[in-house]
């Protein structure tokens, strides 16, 4: 029988993970420099791209205009309410894209609103992960690496 003490499980649930790439989404520049650099401190993605609006966003997650050809990101952090394209539609585009079976991006919305309602309505689609209050914060992320490392 293995023996595992309270700071050994703590370790194995603190475990740094790290997924390939993020897009944080949001029209406030100040929220994407500040979530990035959380993002970056935490070692929570190896690259970490930002988008000012929906449609640069699926521009990004199409390859029309993104940095380097490493794919769609593998996590999108987005804002509800954006003009141009909001987060509510950008997820709607989401899920008309037609994904390969390998791949799927998964959407965790980030929102100053903390309605019981929009978090039931957000959960309703199927790419959607989380949907947290801003700001983000250490914790939240700890929480996000768990269900994207630790989930069965």
């Amino acid at each position: 029988m293995i023996r595992i003490n309270k700071i050994t499980l703590y370790k194995c649930v603190e475990m740094k993970r790290i997924i390939h790439s993020v897009l944080l989404v949001d029209d406030n520049d100040a929220t994407n420099y500040l979530n990035r650099i959380l993002l970056e401190r935490c070692a929570f993605a190896r690259h970490i791209y930002t988008a000012s609006n929906g449609l640069a966003a699926l521009d990004h997650i199409s390859g029309r205009k993104r940095e380097k050809n490493y794919g769609p990101p593998h996590l999108i952090f987005v804002d509800g309410v954006m003009p141009l394209l909001d987060g509510w539609e950008l997820i709607g585009e989401i899920e008309r894209q037609k994904w390969s079976i390998s791949f799927v991006p998964i959407v965790v919305m980030l929102t100053s609103c903390g309605c019981p309602e929009k978090k039931k309505e957000a959960l309703q689609h199927k790419f959607v992960l989380d949907y947290l209050e801003k700001p983000l914060t250490k914790e939240m992320i700890m929480e996000v690496r768990k269900k994207l490392f630790f989930w069965a």
